[in-house]
């Protein structure tokens, strides 16, 4: 007996298939409508991605102890992050020179996808309710402390 559990990772798969389906069927003119969806994601992941960085840099400060471990420690962290750009530098300078990308290729910017006023209508409400949406938690917070109404400003 097979059991249809759906996790995370299938949800995922699920979303990559259908979207790259949507593209495939439709193409271009989903893009406009597809917009709030990445807004909803991008503003949902900046949410959540500055706690867990803020929270990992305090836990492993404090993990440290005292003063030299924490100087040995910023010491090789700077140095891991000015070892790592500089090769992502060569690496993406080097592939750059070799594929030369955008080369021969003819962008059609002056075209644009038909518009339906129906859609665009609906479209403007989820758009709006994206907009409610913060970027961060602390934004909100700072904003609800000094009296702002934070439905109404988009940081």
């Amino acid at each position: 007996m097979i059991i249809n559990k759906f996790n995370l990772t299938n949800y995922i798969f699920l979303g990559l298939i259908l979207g790259a389906s949507a593209g495939w069927l439709i193409g271009a003119p989903i893009l406009p409508y597809a917009e709030f969806f990445a807004e909803i994601f991008l503003r949902l992941l900046r949410m959540a991605i500055m706690p867990l960085i803020i929270t990992s840099i305090i836990s492993g400060v404090v993990s440290v102890g005292d003063a030299v471990g924490l100087g040995r420690l910023g010491l090789k962290t700077f140095s891991y992050y000015i070892a790592s750009s500089f090769f992502a530098i060569i690496t993406g300078l080097i592939l750059v020179n070799i594929f030369q990308p955008g080369v021969g290729a003819t962008i059609g910017l002056e075209e644009t996808p038909e518009k339906i006023a129906a859609v665009d209508r609906i479209l403007d409400m989820f758009r709006t309710a994206v907009n409610v949406l913060s970027d961060s938690v602390g934004a909100v917070v700072v904003a609800r402390l000094e009296g702002e109404d934070i439905f109404l400003s988009r940081t």
